[in-house]
C-alpha cells in the first residue's frame, strides 16, 4: 500500500507495477487475494519443468481449468470439482498425493467437509451435509486428469503420483412401474395442494404443468433431462432440436462436442407428436419444447422438486429425472421389446442393455430352460455309432 495515497499496488520482479483499484487498510484482504491470483498466474504461465515436491497441487488444477474451461461439455461440473478440491489440497504439493491422502479426501468430502469450510466464511452453503462416494470419486477424477494433463506437457519432474479413486458405486436410480408413472403424471398435471387465505385447499396446476409435460417427453424418449429440456422447435447447430415435419428428434446439434454419452437421433412416437403439435398451437411464442411460465425463452432448469413433492403425496418411493430413462428402458424390455432396437432408440450401448436390462425380457434364457429341467439326463438315441455300423455291415 502506498503510504501517501493509500493505493494498493503489486510490484513485479521485472520492474512493472499493477494497480489494483483498492485503497485503504480495509481492503487488505482483497489485496492479498489479488496478490495470490497474480502469483498463481505467474506459475501457470511458466512451462519450465518442476519437481513434484515443490509444485502445489492446485496450481496444476487451475492450469488444467484454464486450458479446458471453454472446451469441456459441462464447465459447471469442472467448476464444482475445483471448488471441492481447493479447501483440502491447498497447501499440499504433488508429491503428497498418495493412497492415504486420496482416502482422507474421500472421507473429508463424504463427511460434509466442503459445507463446513463454507460455513466458516459465509452464512450458508449450497453443499450438502453428506455427499456420496460417487461425488468424491468424480472430484478425484478431475484431479487425476489435471495431473495427467501436466505430465503430457512435460512440466513435472520425478515420479508422477497416482491418484487413487474410491470404488465405483452401483447406480441407485430406480425405475417406475407403468401404474406408478401414470399416478405421478396425473399428480403433476393436477398440481400441488395449496392453502388459501380463507383456510380452504385447492390445486395449483400452473406450478407443475411444465413438469408434467417434461415427464411425458422424458418417459417416451428415454433421453437425459438436459437433452429434453434444452430441445428447441427449430433447427439449430449448437444443441438438440426437433424436426417436426419428419418426426425426428436430434439429441445433439451438429456442432456440439461429442462425448462418451451417446446422443443419436430417434423417431418420435405418434402420441408424442400429437402432444408437441398441440403445445405448438397453444404456445406458439415458445422457443423450447417446454418452458416455465415465469421464465419465458429459457429452458426449464430442473423438475426434481416437483417430482419429489408428487412422489411424497402419493406415497411412492422417490424417483429422479434420470430415473425416467431407466424406467423407459425397463418398461420397453419387460414388454418384450428387442434389445438391439432398444440400444438404437434409447441411444445406449448394447452392453449396457445386456448388463442391466436383458434379464427383464419375458423370453430371457427361454431356450435354456428345457435343458436345465433335464439336468443329468442323457439324450435318447437310436443306438450307438458302433451298432449302426454293425447293422449296415450285415445287410
Amino acid at each position: 500500500m502506498d503510504p501517501k495515497t493509500g493505493e494498493w499496488r503489486i510490484f513485479r520482479t521485472d520492474g512493472t507495477r499493477r494497480r489494483l483499484g483498492l485503497r485503504g487498510p480495509a481492503n487488505l484482504e482483497a489485496a492479498n487475494l489479488a496478490l495470490a491470483d497474480e502469483l498463481i498466474q505467474q506459475r501457470l504461465g511458466s512451462s519450465a519443468p518442476r519437481a513434484t515436491d515443490s509444485t502445489p497441487v492446485m496450481d496444476l488444477v487451475y492450469r488444467y481449468a484454464e486450458a479446458k474451461a471453454d472446451i469441456v461439455a459441462k464447465p459447471q461440473l469442472l467448476a464444482d470439482a475445483i471448488e471441492a478440491l481447493s479447501p483440502f489440497w491447498t497447501g499440499k504439493t504433488v508429491a503428497e498425493i498418495t493412497r492415504k491422502t486420496c482416502a482422507d479426501f474421500t472421507k473429508w468430502r463424504m463427511g460434509g467437509g466442503l459445507r463446513k469450510h463454507h460455513l466458516k466464511t459465509r452464512a450458508k452453503s449450497m453443499s450438502k451435509a453428506k455427499t456420496s462416494q460417487s461425488t468424491a470419486r468424480r472430484d478425484l477424477t478431475t484431479l487425476r486428469t489435471a495431473i495427467r494433463f501436466a505430465q503430457a506437457d512435460g512440466i513435472l519432474l520425478g515420479t508422477i503420483p497416482t491418484v487413487v479413486l474410491p470404488d465405483e458405486m452401483p447406480s441407485r436410480d430406480r425405475s417406475l412401474t407403468r401404474e406408478e408413472a401414470a399416478h405421478i403424471l396425473r399428480e403433476l398435471w393436477r398440481g400441488a395442494p395449496t392453502k388459501a387465505r380463507d383456510g380452504s385447499w385447492h390445486r395449483s396446476p400452473g406450478k407443475t404443468k411444465h413438469a408434467a409435460r417434461l415427464f411425458i417427453l422424458l418417459l417416451y424418449s428415454g433421453s437425459r433431462f438436459a437433452t429434453v429440456a434444452k430441445s428447441k422447435r427449430k433447427r439449430r447447430e449448437d444443441g438438440p432440436w426437433v424436426d417436426m415435419p419428419n418426426e425426428i428428434w436430434y439429441r445433439r446439434g451438429s456442432q456440439e462436442q461429442i462425448t462418451k454419452k451417446r446422443r443419436e437421433p430417434h423417431r418420435i412416437p405418434g402420441k408424442i407428436m400429437l402432444a408437441l403439435e398441440r403445445w405448438e398451437r397453444l404456445f406458439p411464442e415458445q422457443e423450447y419444447l417446454v418452458e416455465h411460465p415465469r421464465s419465458p425463452g429459457r429452458p426449464v432448469g430442473d423438475i426434481g422438486q416437483a417430482l419429489d413433492g408428487a412422489c411424497k403425496r402419493l406415497g411412492i418411493e422417490r424417483i429422479t429425472p434420470h430415473g425416467l430413462k431407466h424406467t423407459a428402458i425397463t418398461l420397453y424390455i419387460s414388454g418384450g421389446g428387442d434389445p438391439m432396437l432398444a440400444a438404437e432408440y434409447f441411444s445406449t450401448s448394447y452392453e449396457t442393455i445386456k448388463e442391466n436390462y436383458l434379464h427383464l425380457h419375458p423370453d430371457f434364457q427361454e431356450d435354456a430352460l428345457p435343458k436345465v429341467s433335464q439336468l443329468g439326463k442323457r439324450p435318447e438315441r437310436n443306438g450307438t455309432k458302433r451298432n449302426k455300423i454293425k447293422r449296415i455291415g450285415t445287410k
